[in-house]
């Protein structure tokens, strides 16, 4: 199974590690002061990361020597393999051991010939992401407009109407897409469970709107900055509710008897769905 490791080390340590010099660094994308939206070692953070690296759609650890790091990471739903300088990793409050090994995970020590063993020796699920949490739903919608604002402000018009062998939708077609998501499903479902017992939820068939033409002509630029407004008013509302109204119940068209987590679970899927794409069309050389 592929696998994506992200490194977070102290100076100190990362000085000791074969391949983390000046002139060494093979990796995907390699984070510096300034080049990121949200504090260093918080759940965001690592979110915007994994947005920029298109969401690998395989198993992901964060390796790191920092406490603060590996809560903020675990917190996100990534497995961690954490390094501690002796040996003995202390537990995190909010952070049990999980029952699917990471417990042993957590208290490994030592430098990279220790987290390849451990990988090869894990069963492949344990490796893999889990999104479903509040933290880490908000960390997603922090982290999609993060990554498009890092790719989007320099486009070239051709650009914007870039996309990949066989995609229907340009890069203007999908942040027009996200942003009438965010104003015409989305919030509308927030009053639904703000106002409603046990909400109907029915199923929008939004990708007709870019299949229709209907985003023809409109400036992408424009189009992220009201989705942009959209989605600040989102977060602020999000940001009030406890643990009990994020398992409020619901009822959808498709899925049947839901509640709001596991609502909030498929709004953050379909932005990583289209970060994804989005990302891809990035790499198309538009014709000249």
């Amino acid at each position: 199974m592929p696998l994506t490791l992200l490194f977070d080390l102290d100076d100190t340590l990362r000085a000791d590690w074969p391949g983390f010099g000046v002139g060494h660094e093979p990796y995907d994308l390699v984070t510096a002061q300034g080049s990121s939206h949200f504090a260093h070692r918080s759940t965001a953070y690592y979110a915007e990361i994994l947005a920029k690296m298109g969401w690998p759609e395989a198993g992901i650890v964060m390796v790191g020597n920092n406490s603060r790091g590996r809560l903020a990471a675990e917190k996100l739903g990534l497995p961690t393999f954490f390094i501690a300088p002796n040996g003995n990793a202390p537990e995190l409050a909010g952070i049990p051991p999980s029952p699917e090994g990471s417990a042993s995970l957590r208290r490994s020590s030592g430098l990279l010939g220790d987290v390849i063993p451990w990988v090869q020796s894990s069963p492949p699920e344990n490796l893999l992401p889990n999104y479903r949490s509040p933290e880490a739903i908000i960390a997603i919608l922090k982290a999609t407009i993060a990554a498009l604002d890092a790719w989007l402000p320099e486009l070239t018009e051709a650009q914007w109407e870039a996309r990949t062998p066989g995609e229907e939708w340009s890069i203007r077609d999908a942040v027009c897409h996200l942003r009438d998501v965010e104003l015409l499903v989305n919030r509308p479902r927030f009053e639904q469970f703000e106002f409603e017992a046990n909400p109907f939820m029915s199923a929008a068939d939004t990708d007709s709107w870019a299949k229709d033409g209907a985003y023809e002509g409109i400036s992408g630029l424009w189009a992220f900055q009201e989705l942009i407004a959209a989605r600040r008013d989102s977060l602020a509302w999000l940001a009030r509710l406890d643990e009990g109204q994020w398992r409020l119940p619901a009822r959808h068209a498709i899925f049947g008897p839901t509640d709001f987590l596991e609502i909030m679970s498929i709004m953050a899927g379909h932005d990583q769905l289209h970060v994804r794409q989005i990302r891809r069309s990035l790499h198309i050389q538009p014709e000249s």
